[in-house]
């Protein structure tokens, strides 16, 4: 009956870690995921912030009108 249960123990046990690793591997894929997002928001961030660039400097300075 000990050698039964000392069984179902190490069954539980190696199940734990078979998970654990599980685990870790999709950890370790989000976290790569979200680097390479991160990049990307990095990009596009830079290319909004060249267009707004070129936006601002074809925008035309205000004309003054004299009413005389």
């Amino acid at each position: 009956m000990l050698l039964n249960e000392f069984i179902k123990e190490h069954r539980k046990v190696e199940e734990q870690g078979r998970k654990n690793e599980e685990q870790e591997a999709t950890i370790n894929k989000l976290a790569s995921e979200l680097a390479q997002q991160r990049k990307k928001i990095e990009s596009l961030t830079a290319t909004v912030q060249k267009v707004s660039d070129r936006l601002e400097l074809n925008r035309r300075p205000p004309e003054i009108v004299s009413n005389q």
